[in-house]
Formats: C-alpha cells, sequence, structure tokens
C-alpha cells in the first residue's frame, strides 16, 4: 500500500487512510509548515517585484514612476 507523502511537511504517514490524512492536515504542526510555506512563496513574489523594478536603475537607466498623476524619476546610483 503507497504511503502518503505530505509536501509541506517533508514526511510520510505511516499509514493512507482518510482519517490519518485528515488528522495531520488537522494537525497544529502541518497548519504552521502550511503558513510558513505560502508566507515564503508570498517573499519571493514580492522580491521578484523588487528586482523587476529596480533592474533599470541598476542597468544604468532612468526610472519613471506615476503615482496620482505625479511621475517621479528615479535615477540610477552612481557607482563609486
Amino acid at each position: 500500500m503507497p504511503k502518503y507523502y505530505c509536501d509541506y511537511c517533508d514526511t510520510f504517514l505511516t499509514h493512507d487512510s482518510p482519517s490519518v490524512r485528515k488528522t495531520h492536515c488537522n494537525g497544529r504542526k502541518h497548519k504552521e509548515n502550511v503558513k510558513f510555506y505560502y508566507q515564503k512563496w508570498m517573499e519571493d513574489q514580492a522580491q521578484s517585484l523588487i528586482d523587476a523594478t529596480i533592474q533599470p536603475m541598476v542597468g544604468g537607466k532612468e526610472l519613471l514612476i506615476t503615482q496620482n498623476g505625479t511621475t517621479y524619476h528615479i535615477r540610477p546610483l552612481k557607482s563609486h
């Protein structure tokens, strides 16, 4: 009988029955692992957005940001 593997907890359950799986998924440690997984995913998504936003500055290009009808010019940092 195949064992159930939980990706969030990185573990195999000893018995693959619906009741064991349900008990596992309702457990405190499993819920913490799921919360941590999605927090990490959100942080990675935010960092990707930040990296894409600052890439023009790193590449030596001026960045234009328009907010509420006002355009801001962000010049690249000068290397020392």
